[in-house]
């Protein structure tokens, strides 16, 4: 017991000095006591070593410290203590080694003062002045010494002053110094150098973040400034670099954005568009603009839509091509573009139905228009405008066509018709088809009037025995003929297939064959009667209640167009051509009146210039033939005067007068001499036409190669002929001016001859005989329109070849009728196609 209190009242006193002991047990606790009082007294030395460690050794003193309550560990302490002096802490280990030698020479408080000033100064500065530890080994004066310890000081001060001014600048940029103010410089500086990284990142962030993010939204850089905020109250690394590279991706973001924005824009107005932006695009613009770009978007969408209808109908209508750009443009003006291809559709299809129409029409009449078919979809516009180019000769060609098909072919002429109509219709048909069945079909007219008028003559011949029911109009030629036929040859009608009488009021077909031989009449003087003979078809009697108005209209034509030529049509070519075209239709005059004041308004209305192409050519009819009635040229005066009954020709419609009153007259002067004037001359009746010289062949242009006898037989112009005799009886004589007489009438016959032949598309130029001859045959076959040139042989009576003054006489009559002024009257303007 005694031996337990002993060891009570030591252990109490060890646990007075702060540590923490177990009391021993067994048959060594006395000597275990004695260790532990050992360890403790060693703990106590090594307590006071790790109190005198510097404050940055704050955490390894108190781990010491803390395993110093138990003395055991001791032992232990003292070699990681003397470990961490030998490393951190050198000189302490010295100066207790030399310890001994400083107190020799009396220096003790010197090692100790020194080694004050060193605890106070950073051991890795210390340790970077090695010098100060072989002076204290070695006990070198103070002098020596203090000069070391002073560079050390200041060294260590600078550093402190360094690292509180990196304190105080990271402390004001926001971080948490609180790590700074412990450990060693050393380890302070690392510290400090860690914080100042990581401002410089916070400072690339933040720089990021004003520069490349601010400018497109403040919302977003606050958003950023958030996070690097929190991150820097973390004061983690791997937060900053986190957030750095999300600032990088938005930044980056921002300005792909940004660029993806302002391209399109440029994209757009580089095509025209109008964009109400100016570029280049400012940042603070780019989430504005990004907004808006799906709206814009679809409204250029809309637009590339409408356009690209457009488009098509642009090529039919390019004079709305500029306002269609230029609305093309406005996005806002999608309406006005939408509009605008509406109307263009309509006019495209307008176009196209008029076109399809006027094909169709064109079509009715058998004419090829596969040219224009195929093209009326892509190119209705152009065909259109080609079928206005090509209707004035479809103006031409259909009445032809019309007239052929209406020609009487019961005896013969339908194959030609056939062919004349198949030429007309097709897609290469031109003028010269026109002008081929013009001819033929007038010919073929006239041999029909011819054969009708001996029909009709044979008809009232039979007039008691022809069917008082049975209308002769309504019969063609060979059923015509065929009741002429059976009528003279069995005195009735035998044909199976009668024709239907027509049961037609006698008043009324008096006034239908009136009124068709008064606008036959207008044909003959240029007059376009199509239009009158419709209406003559349709309701006679209403034509004929309207033909005052319309006979009134043309006899004041001259008026009316002293009237339309002054006024300025070159304004508006288009009306023009109505009214020049109504001018040559009677049944249009009398509206024409009607609309010269409006037609004057519309003139001085009109906007533009006048076309300087453009003739206003008015038509004027022809002046009325003369005809000559129960008046036929005779060449011989005989006692018993022969008549030969000149059928009356039927007018063409070619506007060409062959031979006027005036001259039938002075060539009925030339053959019907009456027989007093005959017995006062001595005369002689030739009976053939000698063989003659040179010199009259050179006067008719006639070769010494060419047969004479077949020239100078009829049918020839009796004038010519009448010439020749004359310059026969002149042969041999010296009558010079009687020859040069002949040579004038000669030349004036020639030029006459040329003209008529001209106007029958014939050629000239062969000289006076054979021009005549070539002229008398092609009267003879086709008459022209008025008097009947006399072609017959000339058997009129001449004087002697002595008596020079009958002969005189006589040339003097023939000068009569042949230096006449032109009968040539001016041909109405083709329409050319």
């Amino acid at each position: 017991m005694d031996e337990g209190h002993a060891f009570d009242s030591r252990l109490a006193a060890l646990r007075e000095r702060g540590f923490e002991v177990v009391a021993p047990t067994g048959e060594l606790a006395s000597q275990e006591m004695l260790y532990i009082e050992e360890q403790a007294d060693l703990a106590s030395t090594i307590k006071s070593m790790v109190l005198d460690l510097p404050p940055h050794w704050d955490e390894q003193k108190h781990t010491f410290l803390t395993r110093l309550i138990n003395p055991l560990e001791a032992a232990s302490v003292e070699i990681e203590l003397r470990q961490l002096l030998r490393h951190h802490r050198p000189w302490v280990l010295l100066a207790e080694r030399v310890r001994g030698k400083w107190s020799e020479e009396g220096r003790t408080v010197e090692l100790s003062r020194i080694l004050e000033r060193l605890d106070a100064v950073d051991d890795a500065i210390v340790m970077g002045s090695p010098r100060i530890l072989s002076m204290i080994e070695d006990v070198s004066p103070m002098r020596n010494i203090e000069p070391i310890l002073v560079e050390i000081e200041r060294r260590n001060l600078d550093r402190l002053q360094a690292l509180q001014g990196m304190m105080e600048m990271l402390s004001e940029r926001g971080w948490d110094i609180s790590s700074l103010h412990r450990g060693t410089i050393y380890e302070r500086f690392e510290e400090a150098e860690r914080i100042h990284s990581m401002d410089d990142v916070l400072s690339r962030c933040q720089r990021k973040i004003e520069n490349g993010i601010r400018p497109f939204g403040h919302n977003i850089a606050e958003r950023m400034w958030g996070a690097i905020s929190s991150a820097q109250k973390a004061g983690s690394v791997q937060e900053l670099n986190e957030i750095e590279s999300e600032i990088d991706a938005v930044y980056s973001d921002l300005n792909r954005r940004f660029e993806a924005v302002e391209s399109r824009i440029a994209s757009w107005q580089s095509e025209g568009f109008q964009v109400d932006v100016r570029l280049p695009l400012l940042a603070s613009e780019m989430i504005h603009w990004e907004q808006k770009i799906p709206t814009i978007a679809e409204n250029i969408e809309a637009s590339h839509a409408i356009w690209a209808r457009m488009e098509v109908h642009l090529v039919q209508w390019p004079e709305f091509r500029r306002l269609a750009e230029r609305t093309r443009g406005h996005l806002d003006a999608l309406e006005s573009l939408d509009v605008l291809l509406q109307g263009l559709v309509a006019k495209t299809e307008a176009v196209r139905d008029a076109s399809k129409n006027r094909l169709e029409l064109w079509s009715r009449h058998g004419i090829d228009t596969s040219t224009w078919s195929s093209l009326i979809e892509s190119e209705p516009r152009g065909v259109l405008e080609e079928l206005d180019t090509h209707q004035p000769f479809i103006d031409l060609v259909i009445p032809l066509i019309e007239q052929l098909q209406s020609l009487d072919t019961s005896i013969d002429g339908s194959s030609r018709v056939a062919e004349l109509l198949v030429d007309l219709r097709s897609a290469g048909a031109g003028l010269n088809e026109v002008e081929l069945a013009r001819d033929w079909l007038q010919l073929a007219q006239n041999r029909r009037i011819r054969h009708r008028e001996y029909l009709d003559r044979a008809r009232i011949e039979l007039a008691t025995l022809w069917p008082a029911n049975l209308d002769p109009n309504s019969l063609n030629l060979s059923e015509y003929e065929q009741t002429i036929t059976d009528l003279e040859s069995h005195g009735t009608i035998l044909s199976e297939s009668k024709p239907k009488p027509i049961q037609r009021d006698p008043r009324l077909s008096h006034l239908i064959e009136g009124l068709k031989g008064e606008i036959d009449d207008w044909r003959f003087l240029g007059w376009s009667v199509d239009g009158l003979l419709e209406m003559l078809a349709q309701d006679p009697v209403k034509l004929g209640l309207d033909l005052p108005g319309i006979r009134a209209a043309m006899s004041s034509h001259e008026q009316r167009i002293k009237r339309l030529e002054p006024l300025p049509w070159g304004l508006n070519v288009d009306l023009a051509e109505r009214v020049l075209s109504e001018l040559r239709r009677p049944e249009c005059l009398v509206e024409l009146d009607e609309d010269f004041q409006t037609m004057m308004q519309t003139l001085a209305n009109a906007e533009g210039t006048v076309d300087p192409d453009f003739e206003f050519v008015p038509f004027i009819p022809n002046s009325p033939y003369s005809t000559i009635e129960k008046r036929l040229p005779v060449l011989v005066p005989m006692s018993e005067e022969v008549v030969e009954t000149q059928a009356d020709l039927q007018p063409v419609e070619e506007v060409e007068v062959e031979i006027s009153e005036n001259e039938v007259e002075m060539i009925d002067e030339i053959k019907s001499t009456s027989s007093d004037d005959i017995k006062d001359e001595l005369v002689i009746k030739t009976q053939q036409i000698l063989e003659p010289d040179k010199s009259i062949r050179t006067l008719v242009g006639v070769g010494e190669s060419e047969s004479w006898e077949e020239l100078f037989s009829p049918p020839l112009d009796v004038r010519v002929q009448r010439l020749i005799r004359l310059a026969l009886l002149l042969e041999g004589t010296e009558s010079n001016d009687l020859n040069k007489r002949l040579a004038r009438i000669a030349k004036r016959l020639e030029e006459w001859t040329a003209e008529r032949l001209s106007r029958r598309h014939a050629s000239s130029g062969n000289g006076l005989l054979k021009d005549a001859k070539e002229l008398g045959i092609r009267l003879a076959d086709i008459p022209g329109p008025g008097a009947v040139l006399p072609l017959s042989k000339d058997e009129y009576p001449l004087p002697k070849s002595s008596d020079l003054r009958g002969i005189e006489d006589a040339i003097h009559r023939l000068e009569k009728a042949v230096i006449l002024p032109s009968a040539m009257v001016p041909m109405a303007p083709s329409i050319e196609s």
